[in-house]
């Protein structure tokens, strides 16, 4: 322990002492126990902090006028000290402060080193680094550790119950280095039938590029067709290019685990990889991430259409198409659709989904008896992407 005259003494011993003194407010003797009591035989006198007796005991300071009397009071208690050879000396009864006092009255407490472990349990599981760090830095008293390191805590079961979590994901080794070398699938239910009865569809994103394809399902099973048609569309679309499919990744699921899946990526020297058997996320994450934004813009669109859930096709492909010309901050603002074809997309002619429009009534649609007949109708607006502007009515 560090003294007022820079000099330091040891601590032998950490206790509590019963202390008789005389109350000024009820007039009585009266006994009080001290806590965290130093024992240090090396100290001429035994010393009371004031600032323990303030911040642990919530005891007031009052001097008197000329300073000679210092009172500790609070709420029921007073206690007068007085001030001789200057130190103020606390009102005692006298024929219980005998010699080493502190010693006979003291209820000692050996001052003990308790292991990290114990600390670690004590503490609810905190970090054993915290408390060491703790101990080192004096945030807080009697925190004595018998090892001086976090390494010397043995593993915690508990622990690893309870706060087991998953280590980061690491991200994939070789990213694609040109466009349709790999592509992410997957499969996502709606369960709301359409009027053609599909309830899914199916996603397919270009790694490279981050375009996108998707495909109406009736039946999951329907997506090893889509896959097919769609890499032989692709191949025979860039051949000049010599932009071939070199791997499709899925998840799991049977539409994509299957032996004609299989058949057709061993015949096209396509490698299919799959996720684990209960994958996170980032497994298969540019996909799932996708689907993440597909369908919260396929309820907006609903939502503000006041269109019927039934309409949720339309709406799908329509999402697909704009983020696909949509900027993202993947390529510094370039769009899916330049990145893949290299040229910016026109969207002169995209229109909000939904729209009321009018279109123009071909002249063998009408009858020729009813020359009077109008020449226009109306119509919901929606775009069909890859295939062509459609309407229904």
């Amino acid at each position: 322990m560090l003294c007022a005259n820079g000099g330091t003494v040891s601590i032998n011993q950490v206790g509590s002492v019963e202390l008789r003194i005389v109350n000024e407010v009820t007039g009585r003797q009266e006994t009080r126990i001290l806590s965290d009591v130093y024992y240090v035989p090396d100290a001429p006198t035994n010393l009371l902090s004031q600032d323990y007796m303030q911040t642990e005991l919530n005891y007031f300071v009052k001097m008197s006028a000329d300073q000679s009397v210092c009172f500790l009071t609070k709420k029921g208690t007073r206690l007068k000290l007085v001030k001789v050879n200057r130190l103020y000396r606390i009102w005692s009864v006298r024929d219980q402060v005998r010699e080493q006092a502190v010693v006979y009255s003291a209820i000692v407490t050996p001052k003990k080193s308790v292991p990290l472990a114990v600390w670690h349990k004590r503490f609810a599981h905190a970090r054993a680094t915290t408390i060491v760090d703790m101990g080192k830095q004096k945030v807080v008293r009697g925190l004595q550790i018998s090892t001086s390191g976090a390494e010397a805590a043995p593993t915690c079961l508990p622990c690893m119950h309870g706060k087991k979590v998953r280590m980061t994901y690491p991200e994939r080794r070789q990213h694609a280095q040109r466009p349709l070398q790999h592509l992410q699938v997957d499969v996502c239910s709606v369960n709301e039938p359409r009027l053609d009865g599909c309830t899914s569809f199916l996603l397919v994103i270009d790694e490279f590029s981050r375009y996108k394809w998707l495909f109406l399902l009736r039946q999951k099973s329907e997506a090893k067709n889509h896959i097919a048609a769609l890499v032989n569309r692709l191949h025979v679309k860039y051949r000049e290019r010599n932009w071939r499919v070199e791997e499709i990744h899925s998840d799991q699921g049977g539409e994509f685990d299957n032996n004609d899946i299989l058949d057709f990526c061993a015949e096209e020297g396509i490698e299919l990889t799959t996720t684990n058997a209960y994958p996170p996320p980032q497994e298969n994450g540019i996909v799932e991430r996708a689907n993440g934004i597909v369908l919260p813009k396929i309820r907006a669109l609903l939502h503000m259409t006041n269109l019927p859930d039934l309409l949720w096709g339309e709406a799908a492909l329509h999402v697909v198409y704009t983020l696909n010309v949509t900027a993202t901050r993947v390529f510094d603002g370039l769009t899916p659709h330049e990145k893949l074809l290299g040229d910016s997309p026109d969207v002169s002619c995209l229109r909000t989904w939904g729209s009321l429009c009018y279109y123009h009534i071909a002249s063998g649609a009408r009858s020729m008896k009813k020359k009077l007949s109008s020449r226009m109708g109306t119509a919901i607006w929606w775009v069909i992407p890859q295939r062509l502007m459609a309407i229904r009515f």
